[in-house]
């Protein structure tokens, strides 16, 4: 995974992602394709400019993924946030989190970096 996706990564930033997303789950409820997508996910990380979600099966995530730029534009315009998401399968966000963990130990410095479109 990209580890711009870690900068700034903050339990603050999680806790209010989270306080919204059963509320932004029930702004789905008209838009049948996207909350089958996301009922199921969990936020399970967030910075000031991601959000990476969680969900029990691979194919999931891959779906949410595939649909990320509704979800956000949904989301974004909803909360009034610029943030971006990611999906992970269960079993990916578990290998993610340990890297994750075992870098902040290493002292290992997470930056943000420009993001280049079509690349």
């Amino acid at each position: 995974m990209n580890k711009k996706i870690y900068n700034n990564v903050k339990k603050e930033y999680l806790t209010e992602i989270k306080e919204h997303w059963k509320g932004f789950v029930e702004i789905l409820r008209n838009n049948k394709k996207l909350l089958a997508f996301v009922v199921d996910a969990m936020p399970v990380a967030a910075s000031d400019s991601y959000v990476i979600l969680s969900t029990s099966l691979y194919d999931t995530a891959e779906l949410i993924n595939s649909n990320v730029k509704e979800i956000e534009s949904i989301y974004n315009n909803e909360y009034k946030q610029s943030y971006r998401f990611v999906a992970l399968s269960e079993s990916e966000w578990q290998g993610e989190r340990k890297k994750f963990i075992n870098n902040i130990k290493l002292n290992i410095k997470y930056e943000l970096i420009d993001e280049i479109e079509g690349v």
